[in-house]
This record gives structure tokens, sequence and C-alpha cells, in this order.
């Protein structure tokens, strides 16, 4: 039998403010300096009695452009995948953050 991990909503909030907190203290800009990335496709990622049989490149540009649309007024609604997206971008940062004090 699994054991299932489980975090209230509320609190997974929380500890994401703290972080983004933390990082807001560093600067206001994060420079991500790496474009790409491997990526394991989500069911051999979690198998781990198997090594995983296929990588693919993953492009953190391209995430960060799926998780800038959810501001335009226009978007569609969030799904499932935009939190993947936004895990792979805040795993580059979390990995080798380069802060800047202004945006360019």
């Amino acid at each position: 039998m699994v054991n299932e991990l489980s975090i209230e909503v509320e609190e997974l909030r929380q500890c994401i403010a703290i972080l983004l907190d933390h990082l807001e203290a560093q600067g206001p800009v994060i420079h991500i300096p790496q474009e790409y990335y491997w990526a394991i496709d989500g069911n051999a990622r979690y198998d781990t009695g198997c090594e995983p049989s296929e990588l693919s490149i993953g492009c953190l540009s391209d995430d960060l452009h799926q998780i800038r649309r959810l501001k335009r007024d226009d978007a569609n609604e969030p799904v499932l995948q935009h939190l993947v997206w936004l895990g792979a971008i805040l795993t580059s940062i979390g990995e080798r953050p380069v802060y800047r004090r202004n945006a360019t």
C-alpha cells in the first residue's frame, strides 16, 4: 500500500508566500540564465522501480509564456498543466538563482 501525501491548499499558499517573500527580498527580478532542461514523462517520473527510458527537452521560455498567459484578460481557465510549467520555472530558480535589482 502506498502512503499518500496531502497538504491543505491554504498551507501550500502560506509556504509559497514565504518563499516568494524571500525571493523578493533578494531583488525584484530573477534572471533565469538557462533555457532548456531535461524533462521526464510524468508517468515515468514517479515509477521509481524502473529507470526512465525516454527523456525529452523542456524549454523554460515556453513554460514562462504559458504561465504569463494566465494574466491575460482572454486567458483560458488554469489547468493542472500550469502547475507543471510553474514547477519547471521554480525548480530552475531554486537550483540556480541569479537576482537582478532591475529588469534590464
